[in-house]
């Protein structure tokens, strides 16, 4: 029975007109808030013809009538004859009678509640309230047999099904919101219940995706495929998972499926299937991009230690080239850099990293050293959502071998020789390197875990701007510099780094991770926030400055605060022209894919985008 939000007038007036031959409610609801389904149920025909079925707002009352003479009844549109009172079986268990049991089947939230189940003022003021209500009909009714039946709502405690869906529609709620840090545990929650609920299967994939959780991903999706092994959904997500990994075998299957999964679709018939077929064959062509990609850096890695990227950054930025999913952008790549220790007394970095990155070759200025998709990333609407990072890193380490692997690396301090600096290195290149299993889920251990994680946000995150913030691994073993001497470009959330002047083999690998044209005060004051006291030569060399530079950088910073609205009113501008690029664009790609013969031509070269030449 559906719950009413009116008043108790009201909710009588509603209930009142049921009609006991079909349980079906003969008028509306008085504000349209209330629709309760119709039950197919006919009892038996004494039930019928002697008994009338009164639902209040919390009872109802099964009662033997006697008919007047001659009465046409309003109930059930026919003319009955003076009868005797006859008995009508009312069981003292619900579940022993028919009527009840169909009240049940059609409200499995409520609780049905007899005499036995009730103290005697209550059933005295239920026997009272039915007395009353057969009185205003001008209903004859033997006292006798006046049966209640109370039907209440249940509690989640009394309900676990009630609770279960409660439950899974604040799950769903939380990962419409893009909290998917928080999806895990009520996916496992939940699980614990009905751990064949394929619909949760479902969110626990697209959760790990989004996370970018590959080996556990793709196991939460063959688990969801064992449930809907005919769905095209599970499949593609499995094809995700292994693509995104960037291991060159789990690569190659993953283009077999997405190729498998175009045929089916193609030969599908109805609306968006043009659309679905044309993403599904990107997908294709992106596994191969990434396994050129990876055959390049085999052939190359040796001789050059190049950094290669697997996409034109021109064709992410306009968005010539559609994002594909769950699939990066770029293929990670790691060119001539290594991880060293750090001395805390070494000038060019915070004194709390214990970790460093060095040149292993010369670099021309603006050479590339590393591209890398992110660890964690996270949307910073408030000030106080800088959590979601700390949880994501605990989620991601608790559910996957690699990422906790990678964790490890970034929170260890302990002292490094060469061969932990290959071991590391090693395992940041190839995909396969795992850790022997996840972090802990032990309660002590997950607040030791929290706290290290919440160090290192503090530490090593990089705020991309537009409200967004990350954790990227090379750049975390790096250390900050006011002088720095590489630089950054984050292309969604992937990161890659390039020499930011001429290196040579040795020197040391900085970011700048905070607002270096800030004033010194204004920097360290950043840096203390940071658990860290920057020590590159510009801050030291600042430091030593007379009272003039002061006044000089007081009357920078007033002339700085005073051109802000019209620096911020040029790149609203850019951002304007680039969306307005990006839209002619789109249009361009819709008139070539939507036309046969200009579909052939881009596919075999003959025309290429703008941005391409």
């Amino acid at each position: 029975m559906a719950q009413c939000s009116m008043s108790g007038v009201q909710e009588r007036i509603l209930w009142r007109t049921w009609s006991p031959m079909s349980l079906r409610p003969s008028g509306a609801c008085a504000t349209g808030s209330c629709r309760s389904p119709p039950v197919d149920f006919t009892p038996s025909t004494s039930l019928i013809q002697e008994q009338s079925l009164i639902l209040s707002a919390s009872a109802a009352v099964i009662c033997h009538t006697r008919p007047r003479q001659r009465h046409r009844s309003r109930r059930f549109g026919g003319t009955h004859k003076a009868s005797s009172v006859r008995k009508v079986r009312v069981a003292c268990h619900a579940e022993d009678d028919e009527l009840v049991r169909k009240i049940m089947e059609v409200s499995p939230d409520k609780e049905v509640i007899l005499k036995s189940g009730r103290s005697e003022e209550e059933e005295e003021e239920l026997q009272r309230f039915a007395r009353e209500w057969l009185e205003e009909q001008g209903e004859d009714y033997d006292p006798s047999t006046l049966k209640v039946i109370e039907v209440k709502e249940r509690t989640m405690k009394d309900d676990p099904e009630k609770k279960y869906r409660a439950d899974k529609t604040l799950m769903m709620e939380t990962y419409d919101r893009g909290e998917i840090q928080l999806i895990e545990k009520s996916c496992t929650d939940l699980l614990a219940v009905k751990p064949h609920d394929a619909e949760v299967w479902r969110i626990r994939t697209l959760g790990r995706l989004r996370l970018k959780l590959w080996d556990s991903a793709l196991e939460a999706a063959r688990r969801w495929i064992a449930f809907e092994p005919q769905s095209l959904n599970p499949r593609c997500a499995e094809a995700f998972a292994q693509a995104g990994s960037q291991e060159a075998t789990q690569v190659k299957e993953a283009r077999v499926r997405f190729a498998q999964l175009y045929k089916e679709v193609n030969k599908m018939e109805g609306e968006g299937i043009r659309d679905v077929s044309v993403e599904l064959q990107e997908c294709v062509w992106r596994c191969d991009e990434l396994l050129e990609h990876r055959k390049a850096e085999d052939a190359m890695a040796e001789a050059h230690e190049p950094c290669n990227l697997s996409a034109r950054p021109a064709t992410v930025l306009t968005g010539a080239r559609p994002p594909h999913f769950f699939l990066p952008n770029f293929a990670d790549s790691i060119g001539p850099v290594r991880v060293a220790n750090a001395e805390p007394e070494e000038l060019g970095g915070g004194s709390s990293h214990p970790r460093k990155l060095l040149a292993t070759r010369d670099v021309e200025a603006g050479g590339p050293l590393f591209v890398q998709n992110a660890l964690a990333f996270a949307t910073l609407d408030r000030a106080e959502d800088i959590a979601r990072l700390k949880f994501s890193l605990v989620t991601a380490a608790t559910l996957s071998p690699r990422q906790a692997k990678l964790l490890d690396i970034l929170l260890d301090e302990s002292d490094m020789d060469d061969s932990d600096s290959e071991e590391v290195m090693e395992a940041l290149r190839d995909p396969k390197v795992v850790r022997e299993s996840p972090w802990s889920t032990d309660n002590d251990d997950m607040a030791r875990q929290f706290k290290d994680c919440e160090k290192l946000v503090l530490r090593s995150q990089i705020r991309t701007g537009k409200k967004f913030s990350g954790i990227w691994t090379l750049p975390a073993l790096a250390r900050h510099s006011c002088t720095p001497s590489a630089t950054y470009t984050i292309w969604g959330d992937v990161l890659m780094a390039r020499a930011a002047r001429p290196l040579k083999a040795g020197d040391e690998v900085t970011f700048a991770f905070h607002e270096i044209w800030f004033p010194l005060e204004m920097r360290q004051e950043k840096f203390t926030t940071a658990g860290f006291w920057c020590r590159c030569p510009r801050c030291e060399k600042e430091a030593s400055f007379d009272k003039r530079a002061e006044i000089a950088s007081a009357d920078l910073e007033f002339r700085f605060d005073k051109q802000r609205s019209r620096t911020q009113a040029v790149l609203q501008t850019l951002d304007l022209k680039l969306e307005e690029r990006k839209q002619d664009l789109a249009k361009q790609y819709d008139k070539i894919r939507d036309n046969e013969q200009l579909n052939k031509e881009f596919e075999s070269g003959a025309i290429c985008w703008p941005v391409f030449g």
